[in-house]
């Protein structure tokens, strides 16, 4: 067996938003989540370093998808000597549009990058051009960190999200908050899942075990297998998408996309099939006749028979499979 990747997006003029995952990595190797442009440098981690490489990618046009082939090439090795100096191994990291995560193996979150609108999450809105550590979650162990455009999140062992930032479009899922220009977050803050849309139909004590971030959205996958979503305006606090709308299927992993206007939320289920829904006139949804809005969950027919691995997106316009394939 071996895994392809396969990626449908949207070609705006001359540029295309990728995100690329190589399943190829050494293991000791973790996949940094944000690549934009055809020719962009990718941040990779081994062994708790920073390394920059370069990805060149091969387009090939079919209507309205593109088939991606994605070649790597070492270039340099750029070291963030803070992070050497200030004695942590790096487990993950998580880019959003001004700002950037640092996980480290003990479950310590660092932030760096713009301040605006408490993005760094240390009670401040000063940028911090070195990463700075969340002393609000020092007694807390992350295990995940998410970010998105101007928002982000961090999953704890004991199943909590913490979220902080911009929530202007009720992307930090806090039900006593409000929706518009000058909501924010400037700590990291516990969502309150028992105040969650729908929450009454499943278990009350309700724990995550994924999460994702993406401009003005959030999603979380609970360790039973259920959606929830928050944000895009649509509603502030978690919203249980309901199972029966995945043929009774358990979700494994959630990853939600898009830019400002246009938006998608794409879906592995236990079979490993790939659902989608959001704007079909992206083309992130995988399907050429889907236009308009789509808010119900819909299988991907290219994938019928295939073994979806893993779904990754970004914050531009695309989505991105990993497919495993028979040879």
């Amino acid at each position: 067996m071996r895994s392809e990747s396969r990626c449908f997006c949207q070609l705006k003029e001359k540029s295309l938003s990728l995100l690329l995952a190589l399943s190829t990595l050494p293991t000791s190797t973790q996949r940094v989540e944000f690549s934009r442009g055809v020719m962009e440098e990718v941040g990779y981690l081994e062994e708790g370093s920073l390394v920059m490489d370069r990805v060149t990618v091969k387009v090939t046009r079919s209507e309205s998808s593109v088939l991606c082939s994605c070649f790597l090439f070492l270039i340099s090795n750029r070291m963030v000597e803070f992070l050497k100096e200030y004695g942590v191994k790096i487990s993950s990291v998580s880019c959003g549009g001004r700002h950037t995560l640092f996980l480290t193996d003990d479950g310590e979150v660092l932030c760096c990058g713009v301040g605006e609108y408490g993005l760094i999450g240390n009670g401040d809105t000063s940028d911090a051009k070195l990463p700075v550590s969340l002393d609000s979650l020092e007694d807390v162990a992350i295990t995940q960190i998410a970010a998105g455009f101007d928002h982000s999140l961090a999953l704890a062992n004991d199943g909590k999200v913490y979220s902080w930032g911009r929530n202007h479009q009720g992307q930090l899922g806090h039900s006593d908050s409000y929706m518009d220009m000058y909501s924010l977050e400037n700590l990291p803050r516990r969502i309150e899942v028992e105040s969650a849309v729908d929450h009454e139909s499943i278990d009350n004590s309700v724990k995550f075990k994924q999460i994702a971030a993406a401009n003005g959205r959030s999603a979380a996958v609970s360790r039973d297998g259920h959606l929830f979503v928050w944000g895009s305006r649509l509603t502030h606090r978690p919203k249980l998408i309901d199972r029966s709308l995945f043929d009774g299927l358990s979700v494994v992993k959630v990853a939600c996309g898009g830019d400002n206007t246009r938006s998608v939320i794409a879906v592995v289920t236990e079979d490993n099939g790939l659902w989608t829904f959001g704007d079909g006139s992206s083309g992130m949804l995988g399907q050429v006749d889907l236009k308009g809005k789509h808010t119900l969950p819909q299988r991907v027919p290219y994938f019928k028979g295939k073994k979806v691995l893993d779904v990754f997106t970004g914050l531009g316009q695309h989505v991105f499979a990993r497919v495993e394939v028979e040879v």
